[in-house]
């Protein structure tokens, strides 16, 4: 096993590597070169990574660890609301509002770590890594879907999704949607407007799948109850794949 007795340098290293990864392509980089941008001797990459694939993965999955982070977040963070709006006995308008306005603060949420991340991001769905690590990108869906298919299935029981509506399929469609605008965001050298995004993700959501009929008040007070054990549940997706670190 590796040993990671300096942090500091592990660090260092996985700077260098997203920067060699970047400029010259997975192929093109070289554990000479990501050591030498971190100024440190070849030999020492070898003391925290086994070899330039173990240090690519150990990025994807500091990529993947930071967006399940967010979606355990906002899970918590919605149970929260919830259970605040109950007690002050809100009405129907306010839950709708409250819970629009909490949609587009994930998105919001999502779209910067994606930019934050655009330099991995662009690796994995934009070829930068020719088909080697292709699974890497169905692994991405999978961690937006595993999760956010359970809270679907609880939004709906309340009245805040329709029920009619195929949650697997309807997921499967918004994971895809990130996956697209993923690839955008690689491609830009300024931060799109976020907000901007966000609230037509958003809007374009709640047209097509916000429920319409009357809220079930006493369904989210229970809804409320749960939102704690889908946070503590999150899906375990982390590449399975032959190499991957799992550090």
């Amino acid at each position: 096993m590796a040993r990671t007795s300096d942090p500091h340098s592990r660090d260092a290293l996985l700077k260098s590597a997203r920067t060699e990864f970047v400029k010259r392509g997975y192929d093109g980089a070289s554990v000479e070169a990501i050591a030498q941008g971190a100024a440190l001797a070849k030999g020492s990459f070898y003391l925290h990574f086994r070899s330039k694939e173990d240090c690519f993965l150990e990025l994807v999955h500091q990529l993947f660890a930071h967006i399940e982070t967010l979606m355990v977040e906002f899970t918590t963070d919605v149970g929260q609301l919830w259970q605040r709006l109950l007690a002050e006995a809100a009405g129907e308008d306010r839950w709708r509002s409250e819970m629009r306005q909490s949609e587009i603060d994930r998105a919001r949420s999502i779209l910067r770590a994606l930019w934050g991340w655009r330099d991995v991001v662009g690796l994995l769905v934009n070829g930068g890594t020719g088909t080697r690590f292709g699974y890497l990108i169905d692994r991405l869906k999978s961690q937006i879907v595993e999760q956010q298919v359970r809270w679907i299935h609880l939004e709906q029981q309340c009245g805040l999704l329709r029920a009619d509506i195929d949650p697997d399929v309807f997921i499967l469609f918004v994971a895809g949607g990130y996956i697209g605008l993923a690839q955008e965001i690689a491609r830009l050298q300024q931060p799109p407007d976020f907000d901007r995004w966000a609230s037509v993700l958003v809007e374009v959501l709640d047209h097509g799948i916000g429920g319409k009929e009357a809220l079930d008040i006493r369904a989210l007070a229970q809804l409320g109850k749960q939102a704690g054990a889908v946070a503590r549940a999150p899906a375990e997706v982390q590449p399975a794949q032959a190499g991957w670190s799992g550090k």
